[in-house]
């Protein structure tokens, strides 16, 4: 088995946890600060590291302490960052983010992340599924998936934040994995198995609709969808990073030959088990703890 590429995103998180997100005008006073690695790309391929997979990831970040900490944290965790590009002219992305009441608001300033190019991403003979997100431009997945397809291997894509799949090719994707909003926000379908079916009439074979604390929906074309219920946790900390638990861990069970039900049930328990601890990567547990949810 080789590895899974993730060309992604990497982002410094810095948050501000709440008793309730604050209303427009308002200022709060009781919030607990923390900063930790982020962005989707990094997050997932630190969860696929996490469920067992052998992983590379593929991004940019600026020559700043905050690229050298999200590269730390990324090696920490067994992600192979040798390929990732360092830049002196544009600083290292980072999102400023609300959490509270179980809820969360982000805003993001995309930095280095701009500066990944097409023609940058390069899929190899040692890569065996490509994980992919929507955070950085369009061109830049477009190559992959295109690389990808050549050398004939998998490819998950994550559609979050949603923006039009006009530009994807979906018979060269064998998993999209949208969260109930992004699945809405794609389809028109309010219902997840209603937007399953509309993405599956678009041409994506696999669909898994994340649905947070419900768990998720698995439908293969051609088959009746399957809810995968979520574990009940006593304390929601942070669900920021909850759904890239669930890419990494979905992704790695998938290219380790799971049935896809049961990669996504291990998933869910892991995305569970992330929101009950703050911040995003330090939140995604190791495959060994996923016996205690």
């Amino acid at each position: 088995m080789g590895k899974i590429l993730v060309v992604g995103a990497a982002v410094m998180d810095l948050t501000m946890a709440v008793a309730r997100l604050p209303r427009p005008g308002e200022t709060l006073v009781d919030g607990r600060h923390y900063a930790a690695p982020g962005g989707k790309g990094a997050n997932q391929a630190v969860a696929a590291a996490r469920a067992g997979a052998d992983v590379e990831w593929r991004g940019c970040v600026g020559k700043d302490a905050w690229g050298e900490r999200i590269l730390a944290e990324l090696r920490g965790a067994g992600v192979d960052v040798a390929r990732a590009t360092v830049s002196e002219e544009v600083t290292t992305s980072v999102a400023v983010i609300l959490v509270g009441g179980g809820e969360n608001l982000i805003a993001v300033d995309l930095g280095a992340n701009r500066l990944v190019r097409p023609e940058e991403v390069v899929v190899g003979p040692e890569h065996c599924a490509l994980l992919l997100q929507m955070e950085l431009e369009p061109p830049v997945n477009k190559a992959a998936i295109a690389a990808a397809r050549e050398r004939g291997i998998p490819v998950i894509l994550n559609p979050a934040p949603a923006r039009s799949l006009a530009r994807v090719d979906p018979t060269s994707i064998a998993w999209i994995t949208p969260n109930e909003l992004e699945a809405a926000q794609l389809t028109g379908e309010e219902i997840p198995e209603a937007a399953a079916s509309n993405l599956h009439e678009l041409g994506f074979a696999g669909v898994v609709v994340t649905l947070g604390a419900r768990g998720a929906l698995v439908s293969l074309a051609g088959s009746g969808p399957i809810r995968v219920d979520a574990p009940a946790v006593d304390h929601v900390v942070d669900t920021v990073g909850a759904g890239d638990t669930f890419n990494g861990y979905f992704a790695a069970g998938i290219v380790a030959g799971m049935d896809p039900v049961a990669a996504t049930v291990r998933a869910v328990r892991a995305a569970s088990l992330s929101v009950t601890r703050p911040g995003a990567i330090p939140a995604i547990p190791h495959l060994s703890e996923l016996a205690s949810c």
